[in-house]
This record gives C-alpha cells, sequence and structure tokens, in this order.
C-alpha cells in the first residue's frame, strides 16, 4: 500500500486556483505595506519597535472596522457616506451618558441601536426608495449629525469612560491589547460569512448582476438593507474605539474616515461596481495607510505636506474607482 501523504488530487489544484484567484486583488496591498516596513526601517529605524508596532495597529484597527462595514456595502454596489455621524454620534453618546446612573451596557446597547437605525433607514431609502445609495447616505449624514449636536448646543461634554480606554490601551498576555484581538475576532467571523454562508454568495451575486439576483428569486433589498445596517453598526463600534482611543469625543471627530473607509476597501483590491472584495484587503489597507501616515509623521513632514501625499492616495483610489465606472 503506497503512502498518498503527500499526492496531490485535481480536487487539490482547483481548490488551490480559487484561492489565489480570491485573493490575487490583495497581495498588491501587502507588497506595498512590506514595501513601507522597509521604508520606515531605512529612514526611521526607531519606528519600529514593538510598542510603536502594537500602536499603530490599534489605530489601523479602527480604520478596519470601519472598512469592513463599507466593503459591505460596496460589495452590492452601494456605499455608505454616513458613517462620520454614526462614529459620532457614538462618541457624544458614550461621553455625555456613561458617567450617570446608567449602566455602560446600556449606553453601548442604545449607541449600536444607533447605529442599527442609521443603517436601516440608509438601506430603505437605497433599496426600496430608490434612492441613489450617495445621496441618502450624505443626507443621512447631515441630518443626524445636526440632530445630535442640537441637544448639546454643538458642545461635547465629558471624557471616555475608564473600562473603554483600557479596551484600546491595556495590554493582556504578550502585550496585545484586547481591541486588536476584537477586530481579529471580528474579521474572522466576517471572512466565514462572507465566504461560507449562503448569505455571503448572495452579496456576491447582488452585487454582480442585480437583475439576475431579482431572477434568481434572491431578497435584494432585504440584502441590501442588511449591508447597511451592519456598516452602522460597525460604524458605531469604531466610533466607541476612537473615543476610547482619543479619550474624548467632539464634532467632527470622524470626518477623516468618510473618504478613508471608502479608500482601505480599494486598496484592498475591491471593486466600486459590487462583486468583488475581500476582508484580508480591507484589513491590509487599513494597516498601509495608518502605517504610511506613521512614516510621514516619522519624517517630520509640515502638516500641509502630509495632507498632501495622504490626499493623493485617497484620491488616486477615488480615481480608481472613477475609472472603472467609466469602463462599465
Amino acid at each position: 500500500m503506497k503512502l498518498k501523504l503527500f499526492s496531490v488530487s485535481s480536487l487539490d489544484v482547483t481548490i488551490l486556483k480559487k484561492t489565489i484567484q480570491r485573493n490575487a486583488n490583495v497581495i498588491p496591498v501587502y507588497l506595498m505595506i512590506v514595501l513601507l516596513l522597509l521604508v520606515t526601517a531605512f529612514v526611521a529605524p526607531s519606528v519600529l519597535n514593538i510598542r510603536n508596532i502594537v500602536s499603530i495597529l490599534v489605530i489601523a484597527s479602527i480604520t478596519a472596522v470601519v472598512g469592513l462595514g463599507q466593503e459591505g456595502v460596496i460589495l452590492t454596489g452601494g456605499i455608505a457616506m454616513s458613517i462620520p455621524a454614526a462614529m459620532t454620534t457614538a462618541g457624544i453618546i458614550l461621553t455625555t451618558f456613561s458617567h450617570g446612573k446608567i449602566s455602560l451596557v446600556w449606553v453601548i446597547l442604545a449607541i449600536l441601536l444607533c447605529g442599527m437605525f442609521i443603517g436601516l433607514i440608509n438601506g430603505i431609502g437605497v433599496s426600496i426608495l430608490g434612492i441613489s445609495p450617495i445621496i441618502m447616505t450624505l443626507a443621512v449624514n447631515a441630518i443626524v449629525m445636526g440632530s445630535v449636536l442640537i441637544p448639546i448646543h454643538g458642545a461635547v461634554r465629558g471624557v471616555t469612560p475608564p473600562a473603554v480606554a483600557h479596551f484600546m490601551s491595556n495590554r493582556l498576555l504578550g502585550g496585545i491589547p484586547p481591541a486588536l484581538l476584537f477586530v481579529t475576532l471580528l474579521y474572522g467571523i466576517m471572512l466565514f460569512v462572507f465566504f461560507k454562508t449562503a448569505y455571503g454568495r448572495r452579496l456576491y451575486t447582488i452585487g454582480n448582476n442585480i437583475n439576475v439576483a431579482y431572477l434568481s428569486g434572491i431578497n435584494v433589498p432585504f440584502y441590501i438593507i442588511s449591508v447597511y445596517i451592519i456598516s452602522g453598526i460597525l460604524s458605531s463600534i469604531a466610533g466607541i474605539m476612537l473615543t476610547g482611543y482619543s479619550t474624548y469625543a467632539y464634532a467632527g471627530m470622524a470626518d477623516p474616515y468618510l473618504l478613508t473607509s471608502i479608500a482601505v476597501v480599494v486598496v484592498g483590491g475591491a471593486s466600486i461596481l459590487g462583486g468583488s472584495g475581500n476582508p484580508i484587503g480591507t484589513l491590509g489597507g487599513a494597516i498601509m495607510l495608518t502605517l504610511l501616515s506613521t512614516l510621514l509623521n516619522a519624517l517630520l513632514l509640515p502638516s500641509a505636506y502630509r495632507q498632501i501625499i495622504l490626499g493623493g492616495v485617497l484620491l488616486l483610489s477615488l480615481l480608481i474607482f472613477s475609472q472603472e465606472m467609466r469602463g462599465s
């Protein structure tokens, strides 16, 4: 009897080919990460110590959570522009209501429900009312931001609860903050959902051809609404994380994440037209942009130059979007 421990069947080859094809678009972003690490090691080697690397990953984890929510929406051919409102609302509620008699658990639950409601309104407007995703989500972003700032008269009071701050900064065994473990678990769950469930396969079907999805009997409005709800919830979680990292909240705190959430998805190999995307690529995009920002800070470039370079990266990402749309 021959030992077939190292034999390769045609099924193994097929699975390997599919795996390579699925992850081909994410390779460039990780090559860019390696390149940035090499450049950083050459021009600013002091940056690459364990403490700084962990800090970079913690900052990137916030962007990664936002990007994951954005990716689900983009996967179906939509786009979420109300991310700043959900994140800022989360920060304001957290710092305003978590220091009284209300339990932190109930405050966080209320924040997640707000994110869910924002996503629900967006999803209904896009899938049922037929409003353009950009117009609908931008309008909701403006309405929510105004509605949140009116009761507090534009002045945010309070600081982050210690438990949330510890979640972002404390080091567990091995020096790993709880936030990194949470994001790792979150991405593991979403990878399973995207690639191993009927729900995930239907999202790709809707993004590739929505008419085929309708003809196949897929409840398209349900799935579109669901990705906006997930995006709203993840944006709220990212808002909690951002508030925990910065230790306070303020109006406009999440504005930079509007374009960044799109950029990390695009840099990670997803298509604005939908039907193509991989959470692993989005995670790489978040790490790459955070590493680039860290490198620019280490070079002590003036703020104006840093903004120009980062803006150029975002613009390049959006140009890729527009080229795809014209090509379609």
